[in-house]
């Protein structure tokens, strides 16, 4: 548990460690009265883009000395992936409105204190409690997004969060505990180690408050029509004046008749949410005039006797109307065109026709300027980035799998990667597979390799899952099980890595992995929602097709072309085409990295354990290939153009020795010496004018562009053309 006695260093690990998201934050300096400015703002640009990993944060506080810690909220920002939102105390007035949101009833949740008030951490349902917000008037503080107050509560900020127009979650966060506050002293947590969910009460509060809201605009349209000034001028009169052929009156009456009947009907469990409800709707009604108090307190406790909470319930009753009456008379202040909600929906008053003018955040317009770059976390330089989705392909049997668990042992590890690339981040790594046995194959792999075991674990993805009160998830191996993944994730905040294996087994029934729009409606969200906010590198295994005519590597992977597309890079495996017992490993694609990376080379080891336990593992070359993956499967293919790439190599043997030292060369010469060398294809009369001429003529070129690869290195030259005509080659 997180105590108050830890460093903010201390506190920001643990709370990372159970799966918050900690930043650290700027604390204010002192002022001439030798008061403190605490300070909220994050330290570093765009923090709440991703969740901090522990390098980071001791890196961050050990360059900030006197740094404070917070907690980032909104949604997905709870362990397991819920949304966190903080009930902050700003004023004298606070505990009581926090009082009157929760019913009376305050729930043991995770918080802390400050000068100003008490901060409560709950789990809720954002969407839900937005659009309430929203019908009830809520105000977005300004220069604050994502903090709201209701003037119901005085001296309540509700910090909620949200969603950008673009899907970024607002950069929102509370300053915790043990960051000094503006009493130059330490903030201090309230006891209580979990986060609970935010009661039911509180949204039936403010349910009742927009009701409240839809009443005073109906009461108002009927005196409109009927020319009546009916009390609305903010004071309750003291007894009912109104006639009885008043349509306000009429109303308000059966408004009364409706809500007794209903408060009578509602079991034991349920009748304290609904009496809040009705003392709120009731007392907008005594506010407009419409019903004296005794006429409203009379239909509550008639109520009140017919499901049986009285004798006995009074001063709950009468507590619930005080609460209720308050917030039914509170002042409301406008903010934004009536039924525009903060966050970007529309209330019921715009679907009914009037029609706002939408900011540029609600219209999802965001500059250039106002975007702050960031360099690309990566698991293995230019080949596996954090956050994206990677593929892995080849053919069955050519060590994909193999590859995959050497990527993983090596994460586990924090080891170096082979020829170059630093070393891997130290972490745990979920296998998910689905053709595999762990008993057979995977956890006798990964330990020939050396793999830390305590920190590799295999996720199954075939369980149904029942909570109570929920119902069973019947498909929980599909990617499209967000809540599923995101529990996953959160058992393992060191997590780095997460191996699919293959990627086609875990799309979900029905979906046809060769129709663009299916796939995506998967991938994408998958991406979105659970892979770019854990931090993962996403590596997903998957096939080459039969195809004997694509024109590149990445065309061969069978399937959509959204596979490759949504990845951000894709690597091949292929087999040596002079060496089947030797395979290449290289970049096919590549978005966000250089293309031009060498190839590598390895052959699977065999490894015996005894007791009948064995199998290979990779054996990486001891350094990067002369050959390049996307020749390999390029110039192997049918009607392919071109050599293959071990003649190629041949060539630029040859060519290297046979001009090295003659100078100047004519081209045709070095054409008929490689023809004789058979390098060249047939040789035989062109069709039109006759003359002879080499097949395979462009196979010389080939050879011309890998002098640079040969091996030893021969630096510092080039096959360079000078003069006109006849041209001549000569070593450089």
């Amino acid at each position: 548990m997180t105590t108050s006695t830890m460093t903010p260093l201390e506190t920001a690990l643990d709370l990372h460690k159970r799966g918050f998201w900690a930043v650290a934050i700027k604390c204010g300096v002192e002022r001439p009265d030798g008061t403190r400015k605490s300070g909220k703002a994050p330290i570093g640009k765009a923090w709440g883009v991703e969740r901090w990993l522990p390098d980071r944060l001791r890196d961050t506080f050990a360059k900030n000395s006197g740094a404070g810690v917070g907690i980032a909220l909104g949604p997905c920002r709870l362990p397991g992936g819920g949304w966190l939102a903080d009930f902050e105390g700003d004023g004298p007035e606070a505990a009581e409105s926090f009082s009157r949101l929760m019913g009376g009833e305050i729930p043991e949740t995770l918080g802390w204190g400050s000068t100003k008030g008490a901060h409560n951490l709950f789990e809720v349902d954002g969407d839900r409690l937005l659009e309430l917000l929203a019908s009830t008037g809520g105000i977005e503080i300004k220069g604050k997004p994502g903090v709201y107050n209701l003037p119901e509560f005085p001296g309540l900020e509700m910090r909620i969060g949200g969603l950008k127009p673009d899907g970024v979650v607002k950069q929102l966060q509370s300053v915790c505990p043990p960051t000094i506050g503006d009493n130059g002293l330490a903030r201090e947590w309230n006891g209580h180690d979990q986060v609970q969910k935010l009661p039911e009460t509180a949204y039936a509060v403010l349910g009742a408050l927009a009701d409240a809201r839809r009443m005073g605009n109906e009461i108002a349209n009927l005196g409109a029509q009927h020319g009546h000034a009916g009390g609305r001028n903010g004071t309750a009169p003291s007894s009912f004046t109104a006639k009885p052929a008043d349509p306000e009156r009429r109303y308000a009456a059966v408004a009364l008749e409706r809500e007794i009947a209903a408060f009578s009907a509602e079991p034991d469990g349920k009748r304290h949410h609904y009496l809040l409800g009705m003392t709120i709707r009731l007392a907008s009604l005594v506010k407009a005039g419409l019903l004296s108090e005794s006429e409203a307190l009379a239909g509550v406790n008639t109520g009140g006797l017919a499901n049986g909470m009285l004798p006995g319930g009074e001063k709950e009753i009468n507590d619930a109307w005080v609460s209720g009456y308050a917030m039914a008379t509170a002042r409301v202040i406008p903010d934004r065109p009536r039924g525009v909600a903060s966050n970007g929906l529309a209330s019921a008053a715009t679907r009914n026709g009037e029609r706002p003018k939408y900011t540029r955040d609600q219209l999802g317009i965001i500059t250039a300027a106002d975007v702050i770059a960031r360099p690309i976390d990566w698991l293995w330089q230019y080949r596996f980035a954090m956050g994206e989705m990677s593929l892995l392909a080849g053919d069955g049997g050519v060590g994909k799998s193999s590859v995959l668990l050497d990527i993983a042992a090596r994460v586990s590890l924090g080891t170096a990667w082979p020829h170059g690339g630093g070393n891997a981040p130290v972490g745990d790594v979920l296998i998910v597979s689905a053709e595999d046995s762990r008993e057979q194959v995977l956890q006798p792999r990964l330990r020939a390799l050396g793999a830390d075991l305590t920190r590799i674990h295999f996720v199954t993805a075939k369980l149904t899952i029942l909570k109570p009160g929920e119902e069973p998830r019947v498909n929980p191996q599909s990617l499209s099980d967000h809540d599923y993944w995101r529990d996953v994730l959160a058992e393992f905040p060191e997590c780095k890595l997460l191996i699919i294996d293959p990627l086609p087994s875990y799309l979900g029934r029905g979906v046809s992995d060769s129709k663009n729009s299916e796939l995506r409606a998967v991938l994408e969200p998958f991406i979105d929602d659970v892979i770019r906010p854990a931090g993962v590198a996403f590596i997903a295994n998957t096939h080459l097709g039969k195809t004997t005519n694509a024109s590149t590597p990445v065309n061969k992977i069978l399937g959509s072309v959204a596979y490759v597309n949504l990845a951000r890079c894709v690597h091949v495996v292929v087999r040596e085409p002079e060496r089947p017992d030797h395979r290449l490993f290289g970049l096919a694609k590549s978005n966000i990295s250089p293309m031009g990376l060498e190839s590598l080379g390895f052959e699977m080891r065999p490894f015996d354990m005894g007791e009948g336990i064995e199998g290979a593992v990779p054996a990486w070359d001891a350094g990067p290939s002369a050959l390049d993956v996307v020749d390999v499967m390029g110039g192997g293919s049918a009607g392919s153009r071109g050599p293959a790439p071990v003649k190629a190599m041949q060539i630029a043997e040859w060519l290297y020795d046979f001009l090295h030292g003659r100078g100047p060369v004519q081209l045709h010469e070095i054409i008929d010496a490689a023809g004789e060398k058979g390098f060249l294809g047939e040789h035989r009369a062109d069709g039109k004018d006759g003359r002879l001429v080499w097949t395979g003529r462009s196979n010389l070129y080939e050879g011309k562009k890998k002098i640079h690869l040969l091996a030893p290195p021969r630096e510092g030259f080039s096959v360079e053309e000078s003069g006109s005509k006849p041209k001549l080659w000569e070593l450089l």
